[in-house]
Formats: C-alpha cells, sequence, structure tokens
C-alpha cells in the first residue's frame, strides 16, 4: 500500500515537472505580426521565470530523493523479512521431522526410556481421580 503511494506520487511530481517544461510562450497578441491576436480579449498569463523553474526543479528533486530513500528502506525491511520468515520455516520443518521421528519411534515402540515401562494397570499407586471435564465447553473466539 505505502509502495503504491510513494509509485503514484512520483509520478505525479513527474508529470507536473513534465507540464511545467512544456509550457511554451505564446506569441505576444499585441504584436504587429499577429494581427487576430491583437483583437482577442484574453490575457495569457506570464511564462514562468527560469528562476521559478529552477525552484521547482530543485522541489521535485529533494522529493524524489525523499522518496528514493523511502523505498530502499522498505526494500530493506521486506528483505529482512522474507529472511525471517525463511529462518521460520527452516525452524516448522526441522521441527515437522523430530516430531515425525518420534512419532515413527513411539509407534514401533522404539523410544528410548529413562525407566523401565510398566503397564499402566501395574502401578503401585492409585492414581488421583481426574475431575470430569465434559461440562467445560471451548469455544473459539
Amino acid at each position: 500500500m505505502v509502495k503504491k503511494q510513494l509509485v503514484d506520487r512520483m509520478i505525479l511530481l513527474q508529470e507536473k515537472v513534465k507540464d511545467d517544461s512544456t509550457q511554451t510562450v505564446l506569441p505576444n497578441p499585441t504584436s504587429p505580426g499577429n494581427p487576430s491576436l491583437a483583437w482577442s480579449s484574453s490575457v495569457l498569463p506570464p511564462a514562468p521565470s527560469s528562476h521559478a523553474i529552477a525552484e521547482k526543479l530543485d522541489a521535485v528533486q529533494t522529493e524524489i530523493q525523499k522518496l528514493s530513500q523511502v523505498l530502499h528502506m522498505l526494500l530493506e525491511r521486506q528483505s529482512q523479512l522474507e529472511q525471517q520468515q525463511e529462518h521460520q520455516q527452516r525452524l516448522q520443518q526441522e521441527l515437522l521431522v523430530t516430531l515425525q521421528q518420534l512419532s515413527s519411534a513411539v509407534s514401533h515402540g522404539t523410544v528410548p526410556a529413562n525407566q523401565p515401562c510398566i503397564p499402566f494397570s501395574s502401578t503401585a499407586e492409585p492414581l488421583p481421580t481426574m475431575p470430569s471435564f465434559s461440562q467445560f465447553k471451548m469455544e473459539l473466539i
């Protein structure tokens, strides 16, 4: 969104410069070589001076430099975000592989155990009774 706004602003400034640079001085309506325009009632605005054009061009150049800097910063930020995303994807892939290996080991009964496996029903201590969670309902917001 910001990138589009920057591009639109740069295009607008370029069009403004083009419009200013393509303005031409029209013939003077009171000049002797142009009798048909001498009777015209419209008066043309004076052509902008070269100093005014230079100031406008300087202002446009400054704006373009600012926009270029912002665009450069946005591109750097995008690159950083892409690198972070690639890193996260690598971590997720590693985690997935580890989980798949663990799942495979559990399903084949080859899980390394720190303690010997004891059947659940033969535990010496009775397990505490667990409350029934059936009355609770999870809702997604």
